[in-house]
């Protein structure tokens, strides 16, 4: 018999809230931060070099992550997404090899072959933020999802990409809180607690670093690419980031969703002329 997992952690959300709001609390919070365990996968480009990058935890405990890297010329950092790895960008960094690029992938923290059990935006940004200082030439940053948002951050903070390329990206601090708390059946009283949580973490008011507000100071290049039927992400989301970032533009797609946008060959088309015009 199958288990149907979110009816069940819908079920002790409810169930805790009722008899020991400390505890529902506690679980919500390991949820929003543990991504589940996914099927590890190497990228699948040529002449694959791995490495690892140490990076200190916001606890303060040291961990890394595995770092992929392949080709010559101006580098590409490659950010991938919530619950994903570095495997999920191999066709766009193989156009971008074909291009006579360097390309830089990473598995997230506690994600791929990356050990750990959980992670957050600032442990992403750290690592981000190192990789590129190790680069002469940075000429973007490809992201996906909850990488963008990272990316973001890491943008804000000081690395400077000649061009950032967010494909599928959530915009909103609110929206990714929002979904998170619909999923699991959580409370307003939960959400709050999860907002505290944030707020300890990043040490400033969540809504600053949604992608929309960071968007505002970016004077890089910028291409928006995002699916109008995604169902993770609606595409009104990447309307709200074309309207703050000045600069940037918006490429949308039809029934590709949220994953297969990264495979599909106009997408890919589209992001190598922005990168290498003719």
């Amino acid at each position: 018999m199958k288990i149907n997992i979110l009816k069940v952690i819908r079920t002790l959300t409810s169930v805790l809230e009722k008899t020991s709001p400390s505890l529902a609390k506690k679980f919500a919070i390991k949820l929003f931060f543990s991504p589940r365990a996914t099927k590890q996968k190497l990228p699948d480009i040529p002449n694959l070099h791995q490495h690892w990058c140490g990076y200190v935890k916001t606890d303060g405990s040291k961990s890394k992550c595995r770092v992929y890297s392949a080709g010559e010329g101006p580098t590409v950092l490659l950010v991938h997404g919530w619950e994903g790895s570095a495997w999920n960008l191999s066709a766009i960094a193989r156009q971008l090899l074909d291009k006579n690029l360097r390309v830089v992938l990473f598995d997230l923290p506690a994600h791929g072959f990356s050990p750990g059990k959980k992670t957050n935006i600032l442990e992403v940004s750290e690592v981000i933020q190192m990789l590129a200082a190790k680069e002469e030439d940075l000429l973007a940053i490809i992201s996906h999802s909850f990488g963008a948002v990272c990316s973001g951050y890491a943008i804000k903070t000081g690395i400077k990409p000649k061009h950032f390329v967010s494909i599928s990206a959530p915009t909103s601090m609110e929206f990714i809180i929002d979904s998170f708390c619909t999923t699991i059946g959580a409370s307003a009283k939960i959400k709050q607690e999860l907002i505290n949580s944030i707020e300890d973490i990043l040490k400033t008011p969540y809504e600053t670093e949604s992608l929309t507000q960071v968007a505002k100071q970016f004077t890089l290049d910028g291409l928006i690419i995002h699916d109008r039927s995604d169902r993770l992400v609606p595409y009104t989301q990447a309307k709200e980031l074309l309207a703050t970032w000045a600069g940037s533009k918006l490429f949308t797609t039809e029934k590709l969703g949220h994953n297969r946008i990264l495979i599909n060959k106009e997408v890919i088309e589209t992001i190598m002329k922005k990168l290498v015009p003719v």
